[in-house]
């Protein structure tokens, strides 16, 4: 009887101590895992943006200009002034989304034809525009147009009767 006494005895004892030794090994394991970092989004707007060319009236024939063939590149101005061209562009005006998605902060617009004329080609027209720096904030929508003025003219000289003979 005593024997089985000292044998529950030590059962109970070894089965307390694994019993501790199990709890302190469960507290001790950190089965939660960290949450992951959250992502820091960048906050955006929209930009809508339009061409407009300025032609001024003279006596030559003027061709028709078409603004989808104009190059679109957009300009993000950082705190510090200096400038970055916004990733995807340049593109032509006819590739550009209804509205573009920006991130917030300062930015302008610059448009021209593809390609900029030989020297002395005055009869390739070349647009060329820079809007000004326009601010997008969050889940706005800001319309900018960019004027686009010919660049590039041909000049000719009429001289009077007077001129002609004197000179």
């Amino acid at each position: 009887k005593n024997l089985r006494q000292l044998a529950m005895k030590a059962i109970l004892r070894y089965s307390l101590i694994l019993l501790f030794a199990l709890g302190l090994l469960v507290s001790c394991n950190n089965d939660e895992e960290e949450p992951p970092p959250q992502v820091q989004e960048e906050e955006t707007g929209f930009l809508k943006l339009d061409l407009a060319l300025t032609i001024e009236e003279s006596s030559a024939r003027l061709q028709e200009v078409n603004t989808d063939n104009l190059v679109v590149r957009i300009f993000r101005v950082r705190g510090d002034g200096t400038e970055e061209v916004v990733d995807g562009y340049p593109k032509l005006f006819s590739e550009l989304d209804p509205e573009i998605e920006l991130v917030t902060g300062t930015y302008y617009v610059e448009a021209q034809n593809i390609d900029p004329p030989a020297p002395a080609a005055f009869d390739q027209p070349w647009y060329y525009g820079t809007s000004e720096q326009f601010n997008i904030d969050k889940e706005d929508l800001v319309a900018v147009t960019v004027t686009c003025t010919l660049n590039n003219y041909f000049v000719t000289f009429e001289y009077s009767e007077n001129v002609l003979n004197n000179f």
